[in-house]
């Protein structure tokens, strides 16, 4: 496995050199128009992005002659819960202001799409950082409702 660089999240297709990129790039030694082209070239190639979309990129592998290599690490997790809630932000005042519900059947959803860029194998422990995220967004999490129907 490569070594990661830096990880950066950007607006996927949207990519563009401005000056907190380039201090956050150039000590690095990565040019940031090569690293801007470079991103939206590898979010054309992954299936279900957007554009707009919140996106974290990991760079590797520097070499001497400023060369180097992306890997897509997956949409942002409050991008797609704010999505899925539609929201425009979450809570100023997470813990005292409630901006959202979310069921737990509705987070599972969300897992199945981010488990494969989690450090986690284990789906209950993806939906708990899941369910840690929106709450620090100021969304309650909710339980489904067994109906007992016999």
């Amino acid at each position: 496995m490569s070594d990661v660089v830096k990880r950066i999240t950007i607006k996927a297709y949207q990519a563009i050199v401005n000056p907190q990129m380039a201090s956050v790039l150039g000590p690095k030694g990565i040019a940031p128009p090569i690293f801007c082209q470079k991103a939206n070239e590898l979010c054309s190639t992954i299936p279900g992005v957007e554009p707009g979309m919140l996106v974290r990129l990991a760079v590797t592998e520097v070499d001497k002659k400023r060369n180097f290599k992306l890997k897509f690490l997956g949409i942002s997790t409050s991008y797609l819960i704010k999505k899925f809630c539609n929201l425009e932000n979450g809570s100023s005042e997470p813990g005292k202001v409630e901006v959202a519900k979310l069921k737990i059947s509705e987070l599972r959803i969300l897992v199945k799409k981010k488990i494969d860029f989690l450090n986690v194998f284990d789906e209950s422990k993806a939906l708990k950082m899941l369910e840690g995220t929106a709450r620090s967004m100021g969304i309650k999490i909710i339980k489904d409702q067994v109906s007992d129907e016999s």
